[in-house]
């Protein structure tokens, strides 16, 4: 038996160095890669298109492997009992450029099989001396340029069985065609890594997690080293997802770009990590924030800090469940109060956990003053919704952050405070406003000004400490998302949907996580571990977690791993297990 046709996102593993990332099934197949960065051409897409590129090397033995982490996001490893071991790595900062590493061992007398999709359209793989080339053409997997895959011991080639040598058999698929130096092998400067990196932080994170089941450290532990892996190593920043166009319905056109820096979900994710112990990795992240603010405030670049490309589909692509592909993404043009407050929660957060790094303190002031004007105007909020702007509540709540933890650090002399008096007086303008125009007649915060319809995004509300009435009114807003939106343990957006686009969205991860914070900080711990183990339930054997999910299937869907849904997993459990909140 051998790799499925087209598996479930569920069963892929994201392996990542920090510079590049692919997605590899239980076997080592990889399903996609866009190398040189998270964001380069789809160099491998048969994730996105059955006819894509992939490639594999495997053992020619029956039966499906046992598949886990050497290290999570770092290094696959698959086992066929005590007959083979197949390791995969990413190795993007070595000798040669960006590649993807295999390495099979095993018995006396292993044979491997090398598969080798090939596009539909160009050019297929041809043997080569060194293993086999993929010359340029018209791939429907993306822009041409050569792809070689070096076997060694030098002479192996596709199409037969290959002897596997006693010391071993390596694969390395890298851009171009040219020989150049071979990577080194990246597994043991990784788990190197990976060893510290784990010494530093995760006691920490499991010691404020200690009235919390196994399992539930366990997966706090995997989303914080997913984070770790899918952080640039130069920049600081993380890939909101490493894939794109994973559509958020089965055929939908609403099928999106995430390879990208968003100010939402590096703030989310470095919340996430400060909360976690790993003060040195949100240190590097806040420094990657702070020169992406230099730019200015868009809601999103590439991690290099340069402009996003021009969107566009790619429509020789089948796409993932008939969906249609794109590349880049207009929310860069659109405009998002919430991301003012996102990342000063951010900062203030850090400072509080270990020193916020002076560039993005300095920002800070800018931000807030940007929050005075910015609450009263409508936009396009964190759906991104691709229609006219709205008075979103859930981005009022952000603004209101920002000149709350502004107000705070300025207090506390870690910023300048000559606009104090200014953020404070909007604050309660804001307040008065929310009040008056974005809450119904039990309390509870509403979608936007003017409409009384749910938004699971106001339940950051309970997680930012925004100022709801108390007593039994205090769980208004969290009883009319769950009675609007959830469907256990699974909480939609809103509805209707507001983009013109006629297909419907799958509940999303990262609120439904926001949920079991809001249950627990309104004293339902019970209902509140219960969502929480049953989101968590939805990750297969990798521990990763999408963008949405199908509540009756549990299948799910969009880009794979969602930065923003491994976060809400580790801030909702610092919530329900030690009383944390989110800054």
């Amino acid at each position: 038996m051998g790799p499925p046709s087209n598996p479930q996102l569920r069963s892929l593993f994201c392996v990542s160095d920090g510079l590049g990332a692919a997605l590899l099934d239980r076997w080592g197949r990889c399903w996609f890669w866009s190398p040189p960065g998270f964001d380069g051409p789809l160099r491998l897409a048969r994730l996105l298109d059955p006819q894509g590129v992939s490639v594999a090397i495997r053992p020619r033995l029956r039966g499906a492997p046992e598949t886990r982490w050497l290290a999570p996001g770092r290094v696959l490893v698959a086992r066929w009992g005590e007959r083979a071991r197949l390791e995969v790595a990413v190795a993007g900062g070595e000798p040669g450029g960006p590649a993807v590493r295999w390495h099979l061992s095993g018995e006396p007398g292993l044979e491997a099989v090398l598969e080798l999709q090939d596009p539909s359209a160009g050019d297929g793989w041809r043997p080569a001396p060194f293993g086999a080339l993929l010359p340029c053409g018209p791939w429907p997997s993306g822009p041409g340029g050569p792809l070689r895959l070096d076997i060694h011991p030098a002479g192996s080639g596709p199409g037969s069985p290959i002897p596997v040598p006693p010391e071993g058999l390596s694969a390395t698929l890298r851009v171009g065609a040219d020989p150049g130096p071979v990577p080194m092998d990246p597994v043991p400067s990784l788990l190197n890594e990976v060893a510290s990196w784990q010494r530093r932080v995760l006691p920490s994170a499991q010691g404020r997690l200690a009235p919390a089941p196994g399992w539930a450290r366990e997966a706090v532990s995997t989303s914080l080293e997913l984070l770790h892996a899918l952080q640039h190593r130069e920049t600081g920043l993380l890939v909101a997802s490493p894939v794109t166009s994973i559509p958020q319905w089965p055929g939908s056109p609403r099928a999106w770009d995430y390879r990208y820096a968003w100010l939402r979900d590096n703030a989310d994710a470095g919340a996430a990590l400060a909360l976690g112990g790993d003060v040195e990795g949100a240190r590097h992240l806040a420094r990657g924030l702070a020169e992406l603010l230099r730019q200015g405030t868009q809601p999103v670049r590439r991690l290099n800090g340069g402009p996003l490309p021009p969107e566009r589909s790619l429509p020789h692509l089948r796409g993932h469940l008939g969906a249609l592909v794109r590349v880049g993404n207009g929310a860069a043009r659109q405009a998002q109060v919430d991301t003012l407050g996102e990342v000063c929660r951010f900062a203030h957060l850090l400072d509080a956990a270990g020193g916020c790094p002076p560039e993005l303190l300095e920002r800070i002031p800018r931000l807030a003053d940007a929050a005075t004007v910015g609450w009263s105007q409508p936009d396009h909020g964190i759906w991104e919704v691709r229609g006219r702007r709205r008075h979103h509540l859930h981005s009022k709540i952000l603004a209101w952050v920002a000149l709350d933890r502004a107000l705070d650090l300025a207090r506390r002399g870690r910023i300048e405070d000559s606009g104090a008096d200014g953020w404070a007086a909007a604050r309660r303008e804001l307040e008065e406003a929310v009040a008056a125009r974005g809450t119904g007649p039990s309390g509870e915060l509403t979608m936007a000004f003017g409409e009384g319809s749910a938004d699971s995004a106001t339940l950051a509300a309970y997680l930012v400490g925004y100022p709801l009435p108390e007593g039994g009114r205090k769980t208004a807003t969290l009883d009319h998302v769950l009675g609007q939106l959830g469907t256990f343990p699974l909480v939609a957006r809103h509805r209707p949907e507001r983009d013109g686009i006629p297909y419907p969205c799958l509940p999303f991860i990262f609120p439904s996580f926001w949920a079991a914070a809001a249950e627990a900080i309104c004293g339902r711990r019970e209902a509140a571990v219960a969502r929480f183990r049953s989101l968590v339930r939805l990750a297969g054997p990798s521990g990763q977690l999408s963008e949405v999910a199908d509540p009756a299937t549990r299948q799910m869907l969009g880009n794979y791993p969602q930065v923003q849904s491994l976060a809400a997993l580790v801030e909702s459990a610092f919530a329900i297990w030690s009383g944390s909140r989110r800054a």
